[in-house]
């Protein structure tokens, strides 16, 4: 199977949206959202605006689908035809979109697994099979510009907001979150692992995160323009005591 290529991986989601998207047969339209699924934080969808020309509908593709990010370009490219995305799955942004929905997705685009595998992207040859498709909640999935501004609550209180998720280099994991700390202006920017992410509410508009909220304050500070490098990572997880995906630890003292 072919592997993704990767000119330049973005750092974050926030990044990727307004990007173009290019089928095998030229640009169809681009990037409105991300869904991720909050529970092995992984991208479970891209939502495509397409252009008029192709109806201009809002459908869903699947990660497996895109087969080069180019971060200098900004463009995901896809194996698939205009037509092939154009008459896919459509997107309700009003609303999460359910485990059904992914399964309706995967008969629609023939990914095997593609509920439970969003790894390396493949490209495989899609077919239409259904397009008559439920959809439904899922508590779990979360769309990117929804939850960018959500209060992040600590274990004794609010800290900040929400402004970004990094992604893990060459794949669509995601592995910190971007935090702006404070009231004041510039805001501090912190880097959160996910795998200290207790639970992301969408009622109550909250990240909660199982620290102090002194520890995230104090966490080290990060740049976006500068991005995150191994040396940083390494701090970072020497000051929390986890990798993005790893069991707890004992966190270094304050």
């Amino acid at each position: 199977m072919p592997m993704l290529r990767v000119t330049g991986w973005p750092s974050s989601v926030r990044q990727i949206l307004g990007w173009a998207v290019r089928a095998s047969d030229g640009r169809i339209g681009w990037v409105r959202d991300l869904y991720l699924e909050d529970r092995n934080w992984t991208v479970r969808h891209v939502v495509v605006d397409t252009l008029h020309r192709l109806g201009g509908r809002r459908v869903l593709l699947p990660p497996e689908a895109i087969e080069h990010v180019d971060r200098v370009g900004r463009t995901l490219q896809t194996g698939l035809t205009g037509r092939q995305v154009s008459l896919g799955p459509s997107s309700d942004l009003a609303r999460p979109v359910s485990g059904q929905h992914g399964l309706d997705l995967g008969r629609y685009y023939r990914f095997p697994s593609y509920v439970v595998s969003v790894g390396a992207a493949v490209v495989l040859a899609p077919a239409i099979l259904d397009r008559t498709l439920d959809v439904h909640y899922d508590r779990h999935l979360r769309s990117v510009r929804a939850i960018r501004g959500y209060h992040v609550h600590a274990l004794d209180g609010d800290v900040g907001r929400a402004a970004d998720f990094l992604i893990v280099n060459g794949s669509w994991e995601i592995g910190h979150m971007v935090a702006s700390i404070g009231l004041w202006w510039p805001a501090r920017t912190v880097l959160v692992p996910v795998g200290w992410i207790a639970e992301v509410s969408w009622g109550a508009g909250t990240v909660e995160v199982s620290l102090p909220a002194e520890a995230i304050r104090l966490a080290p500070g990060y740049d976006p323009a500068i991005g995150l490098g191994p040396a940083h990572e390494e701090r970072l997880e020497g000051y929390y005591g986890r990798a993005p995906f790893g069991e707890p630890r004992a966190m270094a003292k304050l």
